[in-house]
């Protein structure tokens, strides 16, 4: 076996690994597959040639990708079990497509180092909710609509997608800090996670087509 080919086979065997320990994670504890995957990445990336201004929007893309089966997986469940609400995730999905695109849009314009602290903040900001906030706290007697809706899941879009995180981390607390039952919330979180992942991982594939210094098998970003 060749150099480049063992090198090919073990760069296979680490997203192998990668991909069932935070598949598993996020099966077992309700995580998003994204918290765990980036950080990973953005340490084993180094050794594989992938560094620079060009590691977290590799990261970023390749996770949404590995989050895509997950959240068609995730979404199907919740409709089987009628908690997916489709009238609201319509009017929500309309904002969430508007943020997501434009976090695509912006991407390739963000350093690296940038989307890292982007994606340290949202980790501070989960652990402060799940932390210290008590699950009693409400926001809201009712569920976001009209223009706060929009806003909410624009922004929640265009952040999510650039960081590499599917969503329905974010998605799922703001919907039950806002009075939503938990089973339809988390319904939402997975129908959040299956657009961003989707989009996404297409989003990267354009953003990073043809572009210089990335590994020979990769696909854009991803």
């Amino acid at each position: 076996m060749s150099g480049e080919e063992f090198r090919y086979l073990e760069y296979i065997l680490v997203f192998i690994v990668i991909g069932f320990i935070s598949g598993y994670a996020s099966g077992l504890f309700g995580i998003g597959g994204g918290i765990l995957r980036i950080p990973i990445f953005v340490l084993l990336f180094p050794p594989f040639g992938i560094h620079g201004n060009m590691e977290m929007h590799v990261a970023a893309a390749t996770s949404l990708a590995l989050a895509v089966p997950a959240g068609v997986l995730a979404l199907r469940k919740q409709m089987a079990l009628g908690n997916f609400d489709p009238a609201y995730f319509k009017k929500w999905a309309v904002g969430l497509l508007v943020g997501v695109l434009l976090g695509i849009f912006l991407a390739p314009y963000v350093s690296s180092f940038f989307l890292k602290v982007l994606f340290v903040v949202f980790l501070i900001a989960m652990a402060i909710y799940f932390g210290l906030i008590p699950d009693k706290v409400c926001l809201r007697q009712d569920p976001p609509t009209g223009v706060l809706q929009f806003f909410l899941s624009g922004t929640i879009g265009a952040y999510v997608v650039m960081i590499g995180i599917a969503g329905g981390a974010a998605t799922t607390p703001l919907m039950k800090a806002c009075s939503m039952p938990l089973t339809r919330a988390l319904a939402i979180g997975s129908g959040t996670s299956m657009i961003v992942s989707s989009l996404g991982t297409a989003g990267g594939i354009w953003n990073g087509w043809g572009l210089p210094d990335r590994p020979s098998w990769s696909l854009g970003y991803v």
